[in-house]
């Protein structure tokens, strides 16, 4: 039955069996967030977001929007546990989706950022903006890695100031970039303090991933011109998923369980692009 099976995984995930056969609770810290929330909605998981916490699931949406005609429609949307991460949505979208091969531009939050989705929006030639980058901060004193330059061959032939390495390589399998310079063109260099090079006993060395160059070129176009134009359509999402939860109660389903929940969602979001269709369509008769 259901009701003991649900039964039987509560025990399993949030207790522990002593030697005497007793069950005892363990510490909330200790349970999976993919653990039993409600036996009425087993699919459901735990996430922390924002300093609250949110049982449920979760639905990525991306609209498709033109702003001469000032009308958009969501093209894509994805339904999992909420769990899965932002990054994770994004990559499966640029990676597998079909619309990923018909856009040009892509405009995301910063939790979206993944490596992999950055070097796969190259790969499909689209411009992927994000509005903001999660985690550490780069110093601001530091020179950004993207001002090596790199010839064909990925390997680094000057510096910022211009001095050419004695010695570059680039390892493949590590998509790590190394070069070593002249320790007396650095010691008279006016970038000297803001580079990121290591000092060593013969040269000057300067050391990063593919990883550490795709951030920093990222966040050196934060704040241009072109930036702040493409982080507006980001913010304008918000106003989607705004009308999805006051229009069309998108939070509150009748129903439980990821595939109904699948279901309604799409259902909703279908007629969510009729009325957008038809508000358009009244506009401009």
């Amino acid at each position: 039955m259901k009701e003991f099976q649900h039964l039987s995984r509560l025990l399993n995930e949030q207790c522990i069996e002593t030697e005497e056969g007793i069950a005892i609770a363990i510490d909330a810290k200790q349970i999976s967030p993919e653990s039993l929330q409600n036996p009425s909605d087993p699919d459901a998981t735990y996430r922390n977001k924002g300093g609250k916490g949110h049982v449920g699931l979760s639905v990525n949406l991306v609209e498709v929007r033109d702003p001469k005609k000032n009308v958009g429609l969501i093209l894509s949307h994805d339904v999992k546990q909420n769990t899965h991460s932002d990054a994770a949505f994004g990559e499966a979208f640029i990676q597998d989706d079909p619309l990923a091969a018909q856009i040009k531009i892509l405009a995301a939050d910063g939790a979206y950022y993944r490596q992999t989705s950055i070097e796969a929006a190259k790969e499909k030639h689209i411009e992927l903006n994000l509005s903001s980058m999660t985690g550490r901060k780069a110093a601001k004193e530091t020179l950004p890695v993207q001002q090596f330059e790199r010839n064909e061959k990925q390997l680094i032939v000057k510096c910022p100031a211009g001095y050419e390495p004695i010695r570059a390589t680039y390892e493949a399998s590590k998509q790590l970039y190394t070069a070593k310079f002249d320790k007396n063109n650095c010691a008279v260099c006016p970038l000297r303090e803001q580079c990121p090079m290591k000092e060593q006993q013969k040269y000057n060395n300067v050391r990063f991933t593919e990883t550490k160059l795709q951030s920093d070129s990222i966040r050196s176009s934060m704040g241009t011109e072109r930036h702040r134009e493409l982080s507006k359509f980001r913010a304008g999402v918000e106003g989607v998923v705004s009308a999805l939860r006051r229009g069309f109660q998108i939070d509150d389903l009748p129903v439980r369980g990821l595939l109904r929940s699948k279901i309604w969602i799409h259902a909703k979001i279908l007629a969510y692009n009729f009325k957008s269709a038809t508000k358009y369509k009244a506009r401009t008769a």
